[in-house]
């Protein structure tokens, strides 16, 4: 959240709160589709409105289509994590205004499969993830079966994206997250884990001219 002894902050905080308090509804895109971290910060996202704003959450396939809504004016903000690797792009497009920052825990992240034992007959298994979390391969698979397996990955666009790609066939593995798998009935095969992300929201600057 942001530092509201910092007079530049508190200006921001005065100035979101004037634009929401000005609608009825407000709409911010960031990444989906549902059961992604991006979708579950748009939610705690919320907490931040006036109780009689409503906020519509506009969910799609990456944080560039996410942008191209906000750039067309089809939505007011643009949510994003500080750790999304195309990051320093936002902070120095001088059309974008950082008008909110916060802190929010993620959801579990583990590795599933789609038919253990299958997997665990081939001599090369493929895991599906999204590049932001591809680091934590090596350390979750350790905890696995599939340990000292040769593995091959492929890139998504989210966590929800991998576990899709996944339940299609097209990979044995996928590294995601408990939010994305809800209501699948599928449960993590390694052990899991969860940190505490920055999240910014940015506006386009002619719109926050309030």
């Amino acid at each position: 959240m942001m530092d509201y002894n910092c007079s530049s902050c508190t200006s921001k905080r005065d100035r979101f709160l004037k634009y929401v308090s000005m609608k009825k509804y407000v709409s911010v895109a960031t990444l989906g589709p549902d059961g992604t971290t991006s979708s579950c910060a748009a939610r705690y996202f919320k907490s931040f409105f006036p109780a009689d704003t409503e906020l519509n959450i506009i969910l799609k396939d990456s944080f560039d289509l996410a942008y191209e809504e906000l750039k067309k004016g089809k939505v007011d903000f643009i949510l994003l994590p500080n750790a999304y690797s195309n990051m320093t792009y936002y902070y120095w497009d001088f059309n974008l205004e950082l008008i909110q920052t916060f802190i929010m825990q993620t959801p579990d992240y583990g590795i599933v499969a789609r038919n253990l034992e299958e997997s665990l007959s081939k001599p090369c298994v493929r895991i599906a993830t999204c590049l932001a979390v591809k680091h934590l391969i090596p350390q979750l698979i350790d905890t696995t079966a599939f340990k000292d397996k040769e593995y091959e990955i492929t890139i998504e666009n989210s966590t929800k994206k991998s576990l899709m790609y996944m339940l299609d066939g097209k990979s044995d593995l996928a590294l995601t997250n408990n939010t994305s798998l809800a209501g699948s009935g599928i449960d993590f095969i390694s052990d899991h884990m969860h940190t505490e992300v920055l999240w910014s929201v940015f506006m386009n600057k002619t719109m926050g001219s309030v």
